[in-house]
């Protein structure tokens, strides 16, 4: 058995250059699309000419690139935002030892706080002031963002195990300044960061679940992706713990509002899972939305005019 790549996974870079794969690349999210879709077909082309067949390995390592960061501008982050806004800038610490960078864009007039988890390759020094652009410029509330652990300002080895325990941390930090502060905390999820967030909904309740350009499960990301003359050639290998990654199994818990929102173009997180995840959803039919883009792929969805109409009239129908 040939092994002809070894990293076709849901979380791996779109872009796949040098620049992403530091900090300072562009796309932070997860997807994979065209390179490991040309990656697949040439395992396909491998395993013609030489009669054998190829794996494909989804591995825990690859969840998230560990890659340092820079420093966060502040002064060039707000130069983005509306008027009003101030930054702040900590970290939180983890029972092993890590700590974990956050980065918070407030309002004073705000009613409620929105934590937003990214892709894969996120880093607040590059990315945060991106989404915070986009985000802000259509909701008038507070946006907070967490580098993944071994990532931007962040510490420690990161796991699919530790990330999830990570995500359940940050939830619980915002949660408690919300409280204090009489606001409601919505979480939303960025590709990877959809993992994220479903998980956190297993065991926590948020006021609204944004899952925004994400997956189901491994399995069928991978089939969603992979060319029809390469299914019948590869032999997909899966690590068990990103084989335990379960996003519908989380929505069949949340009976909070949810929105779902993907580019009809995104090859890296096909429509089609967006989609089931929808309708695995338990939450009653009147607080769902989901949002199919035209025109939008996966690495500008929040970028999208269609994305900001979608979450303005989201975050106000529900109060937030």
């Amino acid at each position: 058995m040939q092994h002809c790549f070894v990293h076709p996974n849901p979380f791996k870079n779109p872009a796949g250059d040098e620049q992403t794969q530091s900090c300072s690349g562009w796309p932070f999210l997860l997807g994979i699309a065209k390179p490991t879709v040309l990656r697949l077909g040439l395992a396909a082309a491998v395993a013609t000419t030489f009669l054998a067949g190829c794996a494909a390995h989804y591995r825990a390592s690859d969840f998230v690139r560990a890659g340092p960061g820079g420093p966060f501008d502040t002064t060039q982050a707000l130069a983005l935002l509306p008027s009003g806004y101030r930054v702040e800038t900590g970290s939180v610490a983890t029972p092993d030892g890590a700590r974990l960078y956050r980065v918070a864009f407030m309002h004073p007039q705000a009613r409620s706080d929105l934590l937003l988890f990214g892709g894969n390759l996120f880093c607040s020094d590059t990315q945060a002031a991106f989404a915070a652009r986009h985000v802000l410029a259509v909701w008038r509330g507070n946006l907070v963002l967490y580098d993944y652990r071994g990532r931007g300002q962040s510490s420690g080895v990161p796991s699919v195990a530790a990330l999830r325990s990570d995500a359940l941390l940050a939830f619980d930090t915002e949660m408690a300044r919300s409280t204090r502060a009489g606001r409601k905390l919505a979480l939303g999820g960025f590709s990877l960061g959809g993992v994220m967030a479903a998980a956190v909904t297993e065991q926590r309740t948020p006021a609204a679940l944004l899952l925004l350009a994400t997956t189901t499960d491994a399995r069928e990301h991978a089939d969603a992706v992979m060319p029809w003359y390469a299914k019948r050639l590869v032999r997909l290998q899966i690590d068990p713990e990103v084989a335990a990654v379960d996003n519908r199994r989380a929505l069949r818990r949340y009976t909070g509002p949810l929105l779902v929102a993907v580019g009809a173009d995104d090859r890296a997180t096909p429509p089609a899972l967006s989609k089931r995840l929808y309708e695995a959803a338990a939450s009653p039919a009147e607080h769902q939305q989901i949002h199919v883009l035209p025109g939008v792929g996966h690495n500008n969805l929040l970028a999208a005019d269609e994305f900001g109409r979608a979450l303005s009239q989201f975050m106000q129908a529900h109060g937030l």
